[in-house]
């Protein structure tokens, strides 16, 4: 079974995420943790194939038609429901707007990532405080032709989605597909 281990890519690529270095750093890290959380219900599907026995390699190209036709083929209930409950989270899945980045970055190119810093000027007093503080932001669109190092990835943002940071995203998409593996386990009993 590799759907976990497969979590386990997706999650190391976040994480990277977390501690790029550069706009390159972070652009590459996104693309690769994208890709590889996208891929788990595929994974998921192949690990359930074995479960139930269907006969796929994963040699085979194999979706939620083919499986189902296996499944029923063979009369197992047991994988029909599992594949009636797969396409279900996978259409819950596909309608997160993670899921168009990631097809966007594997086949496009990069989705537009915007940066905010925050600026302050002012002066310190003998407190160690400082006074006078004005604040402000300046956005960076990537990619720029001036280096902006160094990065604080915390502060990108998907250019069209603005509510939240990339590294936000990222972490809700990361806890909702452990979620689902973890529903998927217990609703069909099996260790992924």
């Amino acid at each position: 079974m590799w759907t976990r281990k497969r979590l386990d890519e997706a999650r190391y690529f976040y994480n990277r995420l977390i501690g790029a270095q550069n706009d390159d750093d972070f652009y590459f890290n996104l693309s690769a943790f994208l890709n590889a959380w996208r891929s788990i219900l595929d994974v998921m599907l192949y690990d359930f194939n074995k479960h139930y026995s269907l006969g796929f390699s994963t040699e085979d190209q194999l979706d939620a038609k083919e499986f189902k036709a296996v499944a029923n083929a063979l009369n197992n209930t047991q994988a029909m429901e599992f594949i009636k409950w797969w396409v279900k989270k996978q259409r819950l899945l596909s309608s997160k707007p993670l899921w168009a980045k990631r097809n966007l970055t594997v086949h496009r190119g990069y989705a537009k990532i915007t940066e905010y810093r925050i600026y302050v000027s002012g002066s310190g007093g003998t407190s160690g405080t400082i006074s006078g503080v004005t604040g402000y932001m300046k956005r960076i669109t990537w990619p720029t032709s001036t280096p902006v190092s160094p990065s604080d990835p915390t502060n990108y943002f998907f250019a069209d989605m603005q509510d939240k940071t990339v590294i936000d995203y990222c972490d809700g998409a990361l806890k909702e597909i452990e979620r689902v593996i973890t529903e998927a386990e217990t609703t069909f009993s099996v260790k992924l």
